[in-house]
Protein backbone atom coordinates (compact mmCIF):
# COMPACT_ATOMS: atom_id res chain seq x y z
CA UNK A 1 0.00 0.00 0.00
CA UNK A 2 1.35 3.43 -0.96
CA UNK A 3 2.03 5.75 1.95
CA UNK A 4 0.56 9.21 1.39
CA UNK A 5 1.75 12.29 3.23
CA UNK A 6 -0.65 14.31 5.36
CA UNK A 7 -0.32 17.25 2.92
CA UNK A 8 -1.24 15.02 -0.03
CA UNK A 9 -4.29 13.67 1.79
CA UNK A 10 -5.43 17.19 2.66
CA UNK A 11 -5.03 18.27 -0.98
CA UNK A 12 -7.10 15.32 -2.18
CA UNK A 13 -9.82 16.12 0.37
CA UNK A 14 -9.90 19.74 -0.73
CA UNK A 15 -10.26 18.77 -4.38
CA UNK A 16 -13.05 16.36 -3.50
CA UNK A 17 -14.90 19.12 -1.67
CA UNK A 18 -14.68 21.35 -4.73
CA UNK A 19 -15.86 18.66 -7.13
CA UNK A 20 -19.61 19.40 -6.86
CA UNK A 21 -19.03 23.03 -7.79
CA UNK A 22 -16.81 22.07 -10.70
CA UNK A 23 -19.49 19.71 -11.99
CA UNK A 24 -22.29 22.28 -11.90
CA UNK A 25 -23.76 23.48 -15.17
CA UNK A 26 -22.59 27.01 -14.47
CA UNK A 27 -18.99 25.99 -13.85
CA UNK A 28 -18.85 23.82 -16.98
CA UNK A 29 -20.32 26.49 -19.27
CA UNK A 30 -18.42 29.79 -19.04
CA UNK A 31 -21.00 31.41 -21.31
CA UNK A 32 -23.89 30.66 -18.96
CA UNK A 33 -25.24 33.73 -17.14
CA UNK A 34 -24.59 33.17 -13.45
CA UNK A 35 -27.23 35.65 -12.31
CA UNK A 36 -29.75 32.83 -12.77
CA UNK A 37 -28.02 30.62 -10.21
CA UNK A 38 -30.40 29.88 -7.31
CA UNK A 39 -29.51 31.03 -3.80
CA UNK A 40 -27.71 28.12 -2.16
CA UNK A 41 -29.33 28.39 1.28
CA UNK A 42 -32.93 29.51 0.92
CA UNK A 43 -33.53 29.68 4.67
CA UNK A 44 -31.56 32.95 4.73
CA UNK A 45 -33.48 34.52 1.82
CA UNK A 46 -35.42 37.75 2.32
CA UNK A 47 -38.65 38.60 0.53
CA UNK A 48 -38.56 41.26 -2.15
CA UNK A 49 -40.16 43.81 0.18
CA UNK A 50 -37.70 43.00 2.95
CA UNK A 51 -34.83 43.37 0.52
CA UNK A 52 -36.10 46.76 -0.69
CA UNK A 53 -36.42 47.81 2.96
CA UNK A 54 -32.74 46.93 3.48
CA UNK A 55 -31.82 49.10 0.50
CA UNK A 56 -33.97 52.03 1.66
CA UNK A 57 -32.50 52.02 5.17
CA UNK A 58 -28.83 51.31 4.45
CA UNK A 59 -26.76 54.41 3.75
CA UNK A 60 -23.77 53.04 1.87
CA UNK A 61 -23.01 50.27 -0.59
CA UNK A 62 -20.36 49.00 -2.99
CA UNK A 63 -20.83 49.24 -6.75
CA UNK A 64 -19.16 46.51 -8.80
CA UNK A 65 -18.38 47.05 -12.47
CA UNK A 66 -16.27 45.51 -15.21
CA UNK A 67 -14.80 47.11 -18.31
CA UNK A 68 -15.04 45.73 -21.82
CA UNK A 69 -12.24 43.24 -21.13
CA UNK A 70 -13.88 41.91 -17.96
CA UNK A 71 -11.45 43.66 -15.58
CA UNK A 72 -13.38 44.10 -12.29
CA UNK A 73 -13.70 47.34 -10.34
CA UNK A 74 -15.49 48.09 -7.06
CA UNK A 75 -16.19 51.52 -5.58
CA UNK A 76 -18.13 52.74 -2.51
CA UNK A 77 -21.29 54.74 -3.23
CA UNK A 78 -24.12 56.41 -1.30
CA UNK A 79 -27.23 55.40 -3.24
CA UNK A 80 -30.96 55.94 -2.94
CA UNK A 81 -33.98 53.88 -3.99
CA UNK A 82 -36.46 55.97 -5.95
CA UNK A 83 -39.46 54.73 -7.94
CA UNK A 84 -38.04 51.21 -8.11
CA UNK A 85 -34.62 52.28 -9.41
CA UNK A 86 -31.25 52.91 -7.78
CA UNK A 87 -29.56 56.31 -8.12
CA UNK A 88 -26.07 57.35 -7.06
CA UNK A 89 -23.56 60.07 -7.86
CA UNK A 90 -19.85 60.70 -8.16
CA UNK A 91 -17.47 63.58 -8.67
CA UNK A 92 -15.88 64.23 -12.05
CA UNK A 93 -16.47 65.77 -15.43
CA UNK A 94 -17.71 62.69 -17.27
CA UNK A 95 -14.34 60.97 -17.00
CA UNK A 96 -12.84 58.56 -14.49
CA UNK A 97 -12.81 54.80 -14.26
CA UNK A 98 -16.44 54.48 -13.16
CA UNK A 99 -17.68 56.36 -16.22
CA UNK A 100 -15.33 54.51 -18.56
CA UNK A 101 -16.43 51.11 -17.24
CA UNK A 102 -20.13 51.95 -17.58
CA UNK A 103 -19.62 53.22 -21.11
CA UNK A 104 -17.79 50.02 -22.06
CA UNK A 105 -20.04 47.65 -20.10
CA UNK A 106 -23.25 49.23 -18.75
CA UNK A 107 -24.14 46.34 -16.45
CA UNK A 108 -23.29 46.50 -12.76
CA UNK A 109 -24.06 45.15 -9.31
CA UNK A 110 -24.57 46.94 -5.98
CA UNK A 111 -24.16 45.31 -2.56
CA UNK A 112 -25.50 46.70 0.73
CA UNK A 113 -24.44 45.35 4.15
CA UNK A 114 -26.94 46.40 6.80
CA UNK A 115 -25.75 44.15 9.64
CA UNK A 116 -22.34 42.54 10.05
CA UNK A 117 -21.80 41.48 13.65
CA UNK A 118 -19.34 38.63 14.08
CA UNK A 119 -20.74 35.76 16.13
CA UNK A 120 -17.46 34.42 17.51
CA UNK A 121 -18.82 31.39 19.42
CA UNK A 122 -20.42 30.15 16.21
CA UNK A 123 -17.48 31.18 14.00
CA UNK A 124 -20.02 33.01 11.89
CA UNK A 125 -21.50 36.44 11.11
CA UNK A 126 -25.04 37.61 11.92
CA UNK A 127 -25.62 39.62 8.76
CA UNK A 128 -28.24 41.33 6.64
CA UNK A 129 -27.38 42.14 3.04
CA UNK A 130 -28.92 42.96 -0.33
CA UNK A 131 -27.68 42.77 -3.90
CA UNK A 132 -29.19 44.45 -6.97
CA UNK A 133 -27.93 44.19 -10.52
CA UNK A 134 -28.90 45.56 -13.89
CA UNK A 135 -28.05 48.09 -16.58
CA UNK A 136 -26.73 51.52 -15.59
CA UNK A 137 -27.14 54.74 -17.51
CA UNK A 138 -25.30 58.02 -17.07
CA UNK A 139 -27.83 60.82 -16.64
CA UNK A 140 -27.01 63.70 -18.97
CA UNK A 141 -30.08 65.93 -18.72
CA UNK A 142 -29.39 68.91 -16.42
CA UNK A 143 -32.89 69.07 -14.94
CA UNK A 144 -32.95 65.33 -14.25
CA UNK A 145 -29.51 65.42 -12.63
CA UNK A 146 -30.56 68.30 -10.39
CA UNK A 147 -33.79 66.57 -9.36
CA UNK A 148 -31.97 63.35 -8.47
CA UNK A 149 -29.26 65.17 -6.52
CA UNK A 150 -31.99 66.89 -4.51
CA UNK A 151 -33.46 63.48 -3.65
CA UNK A 152 -30.01 62.18 -2.67
CA UNK A 153 -29.49 65.15 -0.33
CA UNK A 154 -32.98 64.76 1.15
CA UNK A 155 -32.28 61.10 1.88
CA UNK A 156 -28.77 61.35 3.27
CA UNK A 157 -28.54 64.89 4.73
CA UNK A 158 -32.04 65.66 6.07
CA UNK A 159 -30.71 68.09 8.70
CA UNK A 160 -29.43 70.65 6.19
CA UNK A 161 -31.35 73.38 4.36
CA UNK A 162 -31.87 71.53 1.07
CA UNK A 163 -32.96 74.59 -0.93
CA UNK A 164 -29.95 76.61 0.24
CA UNK A 165 -27.48 73.82 -0.45
CA UNK A 166 -28.97 73.04 -3.86
CA UNK A 167 -28.86 76.70 -4.93
CA UNK A 168 -25.21 76.86 -3.91
CA UNK A 169 -24.37 73.74 -5.92
CA UNK A 170 -26.37 74.07 -9.14
CA UNK A 171 -23.34 74.93 -11.28
CA UNK A 172 -21.20 72.27 -9.61
CA UNK A 173 -23.87 69.62 -10.17
CA UNK A 174 -24.20 70.59 -13.82
CA UNK A 175 -20.48 70.68 -14.61
CA UNK A 176 -18.71 68.44 -12.13
CA UNK A 177 -21.15 65.83 -10.82
CA UNK A 178 -21.97 62.51 -12.44
CA UNK A 179 -25.36 61.01 -11.66
CA UNK A 180 -26.27 57.41 -12.50
CA UNK A 181 -29.39 55.28 -12.64
CA UNK A 182 -29.57 51.50 -12.27
CA UNK A 183 -32.62 49.64 -13.47
CA UNK A 184 -33.09 46.67 -11.13
CA UNK A 185 -33.27 43.45 -13.13
CA UNK A 186 -32.15 41.04 -10.42
CA UNK A 187 -32.62 41.46 -6.67
CA UNK A 188 -31.71 39.25 -3.72
CA UNK A 189 -31.51 39.72 0.03
CA UNK A 190 -30.19 37.55 2.85
CA UNK A 191 -30.25 37.65 6.64
CA UNK A 192 -28.65 35.21 9.04
CA UNK A 193 -29.49 34.41 12.65
CA UNK A 194 -29.63 37.47 14.95
CA UNK A 195 -28.94 39.82 12.08
CA UNK A 196 -32.59 39.58 11.03
CA UNK A 197 -33.87 40.41 14.52
CA UNK A 198 -31.50 43.33 14.99
CA UNK A 199 -32.39 44.92 11.67
CA UNK A 200 -36.13 44.31 11.39
CA UNK A 201 -36.91 44.40 15.12
CA UNK A 202 -38.73 41.06 15.18
CA UNK A 203 -38.02 37.40 14.60
CA UNK A 204 -38.14 36.01 11.10
CA UNK A 205 -41.66 34.81 10.24
CA UNK A 206 -42.01 31.05 10.11
CA UNK A 207 -41.37 29.75 6.62
CA UNK A 208 -44.26 27.94 4.98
Amino acid sequence: MTNLSRRTLMSVAALAALAPAANSAFALDPAKNTKDMPMRNQKFALTREETLDVIRRTDHAVLSLADGTGEPYGVPITPILLDGKIYFHGAGMGDGRRNADIQQNPRGSICWIAQDRTNQPKLSVDFVSAIASGPIRIIKDKAEKTAIMRKILERHTPSVDINKEMNARLEKIDKYTNVFEMKIEHLTGKAKDLGYLRFFGHNRPAQK
